[in-house]
C-alpha cells in the first residue's frame, strides 16, 4: 500500500490542507509516475488526524477513542479492550478520564492520532499529525505510521517537516500552491 507525503514549503497550512479534502470519497494508490484515485468501498474505513485535533470536548479521552469503534458496531466489551490497549500503546492511560480542555496540545495530538488508528482503518489522512509533539513522540508516531503502512494501511500525510515526509514511499512537493515534485 502506498504511503504518500504531501510536503509544502509554504509557511501557512492553508496551502496543503485542501489536498486532503478530495480524498475521503476515494482510495489513493500509485503506479509509476501517476496517482490513481478510485472510489472507496463501504468496507474501507478512514482514520483522520486533524491538525486542530477535533476531539469532542464533552467526552473524556477514553470516550473520544471509543467513537470510531461505536460507528463500526464493535461489541462494548471488545471496544473497552481496544480502548484500554490503545491508551496503553500511546502512554495516555493516566489521561483516560480527562476532557480535551484538561490536556496540553501535545496530549490532544496523541489522542487524535490514537483515535485515527484505533479502528484499524484502510486509509489514514493525516494533516500535520506530529505538529505539537516533541521530536521523540513525533518519531514514535511516524514509526507507527510506517508499520501500519507495511501492514497494508494507506497513509496520506501533509507536512512541512522534511524528516517526517521522508517516511513516505512517495513525496508530492508543493511550493506556493504549485506541484513541483
Amino acid at each position: 500500500m502506498p504511503y504518500f507525503n504531501i510536503e509544502t514549503t509554504a509557511p501557512a497550512s492553508g496551502e496543503k490542507t485542501p489536498y486532503l479534502n478530495f480524498v475521503p470519497s476515494s482510495a489513493v494508490s500509485s503506479r509509476e509516475d501517476e496517482i490513481v484515485i478510485t472510489p472507496l468501498t463501504p468496507e474501507r474505513h478512514i482514520g483522520f488526524v486533524f491538525q486542530q485535533y477535533h476531539l469532542l470536548d464533552s467526552l473524556t479521552v477514553a470516550e473520544n477513542l471509543d467513537i470510531p469503534l461505536s460507528y463500526r458496531n464493535v461489541r462494548n466489551s471488545e471496544r473497552q479492550a481496544l480502548v484500554a490497549d490503545t491508551l496503553d500503546r500511546f502512554h495516555i492511560v493516566g489521561k483516560k478520564d480527562l476532557y480535551p480542555s484538561q490536556l496540553s496540545g501535545g496530549q490532544q495530538q496523541l489522542v487524535a492520532v490514537a483515535r485515527a488508528v484505533i479502528a484499524s482503518p484502510g486509509l489514514i489522512l493525516a494533516d500535520e499529525p506530529t505538529g505539537n509533539l516533541h521530536t521523540s513522540q513525533g518519531k514514535e508516531i511516524m514509526d507507527l505510521f510506517k508499520r501500519l503502512n507495511q501492514e497494508g494501511t494507506t497513509i496520506v500525510q501533509v507536512t512541512h517537516n522534511e524528516n517526517w515526509a521522508a517516511y513516505g514511499s512517495r513525496i508530492v512537493k508543493l511550493e506556493d500552491g504549485w506541484l513541483v515534485k
